[in-house]
């Protein structure tokens, strides 16, 4: 298993970084859920959460943002 978690613009540990991938994120317009029944994009949110951790856990740190 692996995470890939952002680097925050200031100084911060590892956790910091964990905390910010594991919030809920808000998903607008393009990047929103595709509704089944009435075929159009809905504004949605997404939350990842961790139950279990592997035996060797790899962690990219991102130190790059994209924005549109």
């Amino acid at each position: 298993m692996y995470l890939s978690v952002p680097v925050l613009n200031r100084e911060c540990d590892l956790l910091e970084c964990i905390e910010e991938f594991l919030k809920k994120e808000t998903l607008r317009e393009d990047e929103g859920w595709n509704c089944t029944n009435c075929k159009t994009r809905r504004d949605s949110s997404k939350k990842i959460d961790l139950w279990s951790m592997p035996n060797i856990l790899i962690i990219h740190l991102k130190r790059f943002k994209f924005n549109s």
